[in-house]
């Protein structure tokens, strides 16, 4: 599989995190299992190459064009080894600018573009699917964005410097402190944190926390010292977490990499 991923152009820097493009050329009858974990930032997916003889019914709203949430929770999907796909990471905060939505009303969950957008996202889908190559699928949806920002365009505030402090310290952070640091009631901190990120602040932390465990497990020598390099204060509390937001033991998880097995 070739998995490649695209910064963003300078106007679009700080709504998106960045473009990724994933294709496969095996036999179209054939299919592996895409295993997720929880994920804190949102991602759009255009599909523009898929065997339809494999996909059943039940397989059409994640092979859709559409959008998945920030979510906190794990799955798996079957996925054949033939398809092309066009995506890209958002930041939660740019949810309210580019889709006049709290952030909070995406979050866990699953939507066809057209159900988001209703008949500019069906124009949307189809653009993307039917362009000659990637470089003019970023162009389109670069533009679709612009014009998104230039109407709906949340500016930035404090609960949004707030989400990139957690993301810039790997969610090593204290919460009560955050929102006096921000001169918010700890009771403001959470509705305005929730309504630009999609979880309440504690929670988007410990899914950030994750993130940077899976990001870090290659620089350290034992899953112990990951999990304390992490800010877990013990194993009991790494394989909670772990388990809940990927489904799996960290070791079992790690399998595959030889100096954390």
């Amino acid at each position: 599989m070739k998995y490649y991923t695209i910064p963003p152009g300078a106007s679009l820097q700080g709504i998106v995190n960045f473009f990724w493009v994933a294709e496969c050329d095996g036999a179209p009858e054939e299919s592996f299992t895409y295993f997720s974990t929880a994920d804190s930032c949102p991602k759009l997916i255009f599909p523009y190459r898929l065997p339809e003889s494999v996909i059943t019914p039940a397989d059409r709203t994640f092979f859709a064009s559409g959008i998945q949430g920030q979510t906190q929770s794990h799955g798996r999907f079957a996925t054949p080894k033939q398809f092309g796909m066009f995506g890209m990471y958002l930041f939660p905060y740019a949810i309210p600018s580019l889709f006049a939505l709290p952030a909070s009303a995406l979050s866990n969950q699953l939507l066809g573009l057209e159900t988001l957008l209703g008949e500019a996202g069906k124009v949307l889908a189809e653009q993307m699917e039917m362009a000659t190559d990637n470089g003019q699928r970023m162009r389109i949806i670069s533009g679709f964005f612009d014009q998104q920002l230039k109407r709906h365009y949340h500016q930035e505030t404090a609960i949004t410097l707030a989400i990139q402090q957690i993301r810039r310290q790997q969610g090593l952070v204290n919460i009560r402190d955050l929102a006096s640091e921000y001169c918010l009631s700890q009771k403001q901190f959470e509705r305005k944190f929730r309504e630009l990120s999609g979880f309440m602040p504690k929670l988007y932390a410990r899914i950030v926390r994750f993130e940077a465990v899976l990001q870090n497990y290659p620089t350290y020598e034992s899953l112990t010292q990951l999990g304390y390099a992490c800010g877990y204060y013990d194993q009991a509390h790494f394989i909670h977490d772990f388990k809940a937001f990927s489904g799996h033991h960290p070791k079992s998880y790690f399998a595959a990499v030889p100096q954390l097995a």
